[in-house]
């Protein structure tokens, strides 16, 4: 392995939680059933391929008010750690309320403000799911507060227009979180890994500032968040960088990560069309961040880490940024990659 990358490839420990490199894959959704030997074998060829931490993708909380859903995933924890790497589950919460309507911080054309008995049974739901993934085998739970998701809506002030305590201020509007992430940890307890996805910045005129993604760091890493997955957002209604198309800038989004490492002690994974080895290992050397998140990279070649280790770099299949991927997303059809036919196929052999 050429020394240059050897930033890479260093192990990582925090609460626990020992990673054998800075790799990690990324919660990319797939439209998989993550119940399914089709999921278990995807995320599993990845772990393979080098990947130090995988992070499987955006997962309803609502889903484990049904103890059977628990034992239907603990086989795909179980794939990742038999293939030699760590496991997180992603948690997201439907926008509904408890009459089943669509609700939001503040009321929409669309759907009516949630009420704070609301908020109460959505974080409820967030501790049982994230006891139910503990109990599954997974290492980790990553709470979604990126992308226009609902944790990131009420720390919207282009989203959140609530005048009671959790919206107004910067410190009301993050209180949506940092009370999930409280009663998170009491249900998972002290030793266990939890994670929180942010926006560092929503791009959009009145939305979330740079000085409000540092603040909300700092916060999460105070009410017991172990490690910050930092990307950015057009804003409430539109996602990050998850699509970026090949005209766009490589490694674009890890100076969010940058700006966010100053203010907490965790560990902050960097995000974005980072797919080339250098960039990565300098994502590393320079410390704006302390693990790099490789996606449609290891979508298109699960290998890649592995590719980097063994000094078989001019083997690694390269993702063109071609975002075939994201319109089977947008379509509800599983991804499939146009560089890798076997992507999605891994549980036919």
């Amino acid at each position: 392995m050429s020394t240059s990358y050897s930033p890479i490839f260093e192990p990582l420990d925090t609460r626990g939680l020992a990673l054998k490199n800075r790799v990690v894959y990324p919660p990319m959704a797939t439209n998989y059933d993550i119940r399914t030997p089709r999921a278990q074998a995807y995320y599993a060829e990845r772990a393979r391929g080098g990947a130090g931490f995988v992070i499987v993708e955006s997962t309803r909380v609502d889903n484990f008010a049904d103890e059977a859903y628990v034992d239907a995933i603990r086989p795909l924890a179980a794939a990742v750690h038999a293939a030699g790497a760590k496991v997180a589950l992603q948690l997201a919460a439907v926008p509904v309320g408890m009459d089943g309507a669509a609700i939001a911080p503040s009321a929409t054309p669309s759907a009516r403000a949630g009420t704070v008995e609301e908020i109460r049974w959505i974080h409820a739901k967030f501790a049982r799911a994230a006891d139910g993934a503990k109990r599954a085998g997974f290492d980790a739970v990553e709470l979604h507060g990126a992308h226009g998701y609902f944790f990131s809506q009420f720390y919207s002030p282009s989203a959140n227009r609530r005048e009671d305590a959790y919206g107004g201020s910067r410190e009301a509007r993050m209180s949506f979180a940092l009370e999930a992430v409280r009663a998170v940890r009491e249900a998972v307890g002290a030793a266990y890994t939890l994670m929180y996805r942010m926006n560092a910045v929503e791009l959009d005129p009145g939305g979330v500032t740079l000085e409000d993604g540092a603040a909300l760091a700092s916060a999460l890493e105070i009410a017991g968040v172990d490690i910050i997955d930092v990307s950015a957002s057009g804003g409430p209604s539109r996602s990050g960088p998850n699509g970026a198309p090949e005209t766009d800038p490589v490694a674009k989004f890890p100076e969010y990560a940058a700006a966010v490492r100053p203010h907490v002690r965790i560990p902050v994974i960097a995000v974005g069309r980072i797919h080339e080895p250098a960039t990565a290992a300098g994502i590393l050397a320079a410390g704006q961040a302390d693990l790099v998140a490789i996606g449609r990279q290891m979508l298109a070649d699960p290998f890649w880490a592995q590719k980097v280790a063994e000094d078989r770099e001019n083997e690694i299949v390269h993702c063109d940024s071609c975002n075939a991927c994201h319109v089977d997303l947008a379509r509800g059809v599983p991804i499939r990659c146009k560089v890798n036919r076997h992507a999605g196929q891994e549980y036919l052999g």
